[in-house]
This record gives structure tokens, sequence and C-alpha cells, in this order.
């Protein structure tokens, strides 16, 4: 008697613990599912435009970022260095949204304020945009197929002209307005050479909240 009741009890321990870890076990599933309408929506949300001032010639530029990052970029090859994910053909290291279309009010000395509205040539996107210290004109990274490169944009004029040397945009802002006319940027050697290539097999992305 005291055999069979090791044996029931030892059947059903084990059937408790195939229980559990069946529960435990996330269904996999080999198609692509999206979330519910109401969080689809919330998502895709249009962001709130940032403000950048510039006191002197009364102008205010509202920077469009999308809600998404896009699946294509999110998908590019990357290499590591310290940390940092890098895309070895832009050298971007950040993952966030980019700026897609620049408004420049200018208020001054009229009841409604003039509008110059930027939109990057060929779809390219934009980072760390900055006025000129007199204000007539906006800096940024402009980051499409290529190295990143500098951007000028002439607020009155409405025109953008591209500076052909690239600059290295890792780290943070690369170029840095040091009186009109005049700009310091960090720029990408030409002997740098080809970057490496990206090592295959599979991607491990890791993201920790606080508290987990």
């Amino acid at each position: 008697m005291g055999e069979r009741a090791g044996w029931i009890a030892g059947a059903a321990a084990a059937l408790l613990i195939a229980m559990a870890s069946s529960a435990q076990a996330p269904e996999v599933l080999d198609e692509y599912r999206t979330p519910p309408a109401p969080v689809a929506r919330m998502l895709a949300a249009p962001r709130p435009p940032e403000v950048l001032l510039h006191g002197r010639s009364a102008r205010v530029a509202l920077l469009t970022r999308p809600p998404l990052v896009s699946l294509e970029r999110l998908s590019r090859p990357t290499l590591g260095l310290a940390g940092y994910q890098f895309d070895p053909v832009s050298g971007t290291s950040g993952r966030g949204p980019l700026i897609e279309r620049v408004e420049v009010l200018t208020v001054s000395g009229a009841s409604t304020p003039s509008v110059s509205v930027w939109r990057p040539a060929g779809g390219a996107l934009l980072d760390h945009v900055g006025f000129s210290p007199d204000g007539s004109h906006l800096s940024a990274t402009r980051i499409s197929d290529g190295p990143a490169r500098l951007v000028l944009f002439d607020i009155g004029a409405g025109k953008e002209r591209v500076l052909e040397t690239p600059i290295q945009v890792a780290w943070g802002r690369p170029c840095w307005w040091t009186g009109p006319g005049a700009l310091l940027c960090r720029v990408i050697p030409s002997e740098r050479g080809e970057p490496r290539p990206v090592p295959p097999g599979p991607r491990v992305l890791e993201v920790r909240s606080g508290g987990i």
C-alpha cells in the first residue's frame, strides 16, 4: 500500500510540474501579429513638435518627428563598439525617430507670422537642427542612404544646400556654429577605409526597465 501511495504521489507531482510548465510557456505563432486597434492608434498618434527658439531674429522652429521608426531603418546591419550600436553606412548610433519636417515662423514686425517649411529633399531625415548666430539659416545632420552630411537651410529663400564632406555623427551633435557663416564639424577622414563587415549570426537586443 505504501509503495502504491508513493507512486500516486510521484505521478501527481509530475502532472503538476507539466501543467505549470505548459502554463508558463507562451504559444509560438508563425504569423505576424498586430496589436488591437486602440493600441495601434495610440502608438501611431502624431507627436507634438519640438520647439527651437531664436530670440534675435524672432523666429521659432517647430521640429516634427514621426511617431514610429521604420522597419527598414531598424533592420539595417549594425556594428558594436563600447556598448553602442552603429549603422556602418550612415554612422548613426541612435534608434529614435528622426526629424522629417521643420516649420519656421518669423513673428517680428507683422501681425501674421511668415512661415517657411523645410522638407529634406529625396526623403532624407534630419537630426541636430540648430539656428545660425544671426538666425538666417538652420544647420542639421542629413541622414539618407549614404554617410551623414551637413545640410544648411536658407530660411528666407526656402532652399537647402548639402555639403559633400561626410561628417562623424556618433556620440551626439557633430557641428557647432562658431560665428556668422562659420561651422566647426567632426568629419570622417578620407583614409579611414571601408567599414568592417557585419559578423554573421543572430542579433540579440536586450532592454531592461527599472525594477525588473
